[in-house]
């Protein structure tokens, strides 16, 4: 399950952007 991961990762990098 790579997908769930790719969205946690992307939670971030927005939050941190």
């Amino acid at each position: 399950r790579v997908v769930p991961n790719l969205v946690l990762l992307n939670r971030e990098n927005a939050r941190q952007n």
